[in-house]
């Protein structure tokens, strides 16, 4: 009697397939991680024996079905897993190539994506597919821990190149004269000419003032009605998350089109009809307006205090706090005021976005490493700063660079970026500061085992 069969009638066949899924999980995570760390590359020979190992269990698994629905065995999974795992299955096909398509990810990173999805059912018995949604679980748990970290690493920049150079400086002044000077700063920024300034920016140019506006105040207006119809259509809040991803992409390239300022008019009373349409009232999108707008304003306010950290500009920190605690100062009195908990909530996550969007952004500009044209090699990234410069050569940038990928330079790139640098004399070709996301792809799919879920299931 083969093996395979004697430990399905045994019911042991579905927990060797998970330990041994365990096994290869674990094996692959050390070696893709580790070239990936060191070559920034991941080599299909180990994702091949992955492969092979995953066409094998599932080989099994099939024989288990097909003879368990014959009254042979009496441990096996049904043919409707097999639905479901087809499901799932081609859906994180999908959405692996989408991201590879838009630039997020290289090849690498979405062949190693769309195998740990046929690799993790075999690591769960009986697990769920969360609904054919398990690749939106998994993102979830792959791009905010990696986020975390980018964010942690920018920090750590800051920290090195300017952070502690202030700290030394606040330590050199002393208690009495650093609120001496901390007071004459607040002052500064508080006083009224700053906002004469202000309003004075805004009159030297009052119909663009007035268009800016306009623009704000259409987008949050736009994304208050989604908002609403998306919550009332549909249930799942993964399902909107999902939702509100595809329209982000919708709404930029609304934006791209001719005549965009239109474009816009048109989707808002489009947002606005469905929404008259649908029965939502209008104490709904009110809530939502606030809520984003809170959020937004503290995005924005965010970007600013970080800019005036780094650029050690203490009247505009000094300035962006008052601010932050004058706008903010309802919330915090969340025992008189009903809806502060939840202003307070989208203030705090918008801050923190902004926060951490302008660490990140000056970390990528200036940690990155610069070598010679003849240290480039293929796979290697540009920086989008040297990029730009490569398209105002408009007949050398269409010719080998119209169409650029994630994973990076190709070899017939890497040739002609060579003897077009030693024809324009550039010593120098400054790359991307890249991150191995393997490791990050990994992670996300123990967090999903872990968590049996996603990291924010709970906050909805």
């Amino acid at each position: 009697m083969p093996l395979a069969v004697l430990l399905a009638r045994q019911g042991v066949l579905l927990t060797f397939v998970s330990v041994a899924a365990w096994a290869v999980f674990l094996a692959l995570a050390a070696v893709v991680s580790r070239q990936d760390f060191r070559e920034n590359i991941i080599a299909h020979r180990s994702l091949r024996y992955g492969a092979m190992f995953i066409m094998v269990c599932y080989f099994f698994l099939f024989i288990a079905t097909l003879l368990g629905s014959h009254g042979q065995l009496a441990f096996y999974y049904q043919w409707t897993y097999y639905r479901e795992l087809l499901l799932h299955v081609s859906t994180t096909a999908a959405v692996g190539l989408g991201l590879w398509y838009i630039g997020v990810w290289p090849a690498g990173d979405t062949k190693l994506f769309i195998l740990l999805a046929l690799l993790f059912p075999l690591m769960r018995v009986a697990g769920s597919f969360y609904e054919g949604k398990t690749f939106l679980v998994v993102l979830i748990n792959i791009f905010l821990p990696a986020a975390a970290g980018v964010t942690l690493q920018s920090f750590y920049w800051l920290w090195q190149t300017r952070l502690r150079h202030r700290i030394h400086f606040m330590n050199q002044l002393g208690w009495s004269r650093g609120f001496s000077f901390v007071s004459s700063q607040i002052g500064s920024a508080t006083s009224i000419g700053k906002g004469r300034d202000l309003i004075g920016v805004a009159l030297s140019d009052p119909w663009g003032a007035s268009k800016n506006l306009i623009r704000w105040l259409g987008s949050i207006a736009a994304m208050s009605i989604v908002s609403c119809l998306i919550q009332k259509v549909i249930p799942s809040p993964l399902a909107r998350t999902m939702c509100c991803f595809l329209l982000f992409f919708v709404w930029r390239w609304v934006s791209d089109m001719p005549m965009r300022w239109l474009m816009r008019v048109v989707v808002v009373v489009a947002l606005a009809a469905l929404w008259r349409a649908s029965g939502s009232s209008f104490s709904s999108v009110r809530q939502a307006f606030g809520e984003i707008t809170a959020f937004s304003l503290a995005v924005n306010l965010g970007m600013y205090w970080m800019r005036s950290v780094i650029t050690g500009q203490w009247s505009g920190l000094a300035s962006m706090a008052v601010l932050g605690l004058a706008f903010f100062l309802p919330s915090l009195l969340s025992g008189y005021v009903s809806w502060g908990p939840k202003l307070f909530l989208w203030g705090a996550t918008g801050g923190m976005f902004g926060l951490s969007y302008m660490m990140i952004r000056v970390w990528e500009v200036e940690s990155h490493p610069n070598l010679r044209p003849e240290q480039l090699k293929a796979y290697m990234v540009l920086h989008r700063e040297f990029t730009a410069q490569l398209k105002t050569d408009e007949s050398f940038f269409e010719e080998h660079f119209e169409r650029s990928y994630a994973d990076g330079l190709t070899s017939e790139q890497v040739e002609a970026l060579r003897e077009w640098c030693r024809q324009k004399s550039i010593e120098f070709v400054p790359l991307a500061q890249t991150i191995s996301f393997a490791p990050w792809i990994f992670s996300g799919y123990f967090i999903t085992w872990l968590l049996n879920g996603h990291v924010l299931q709970g906050l909805y």
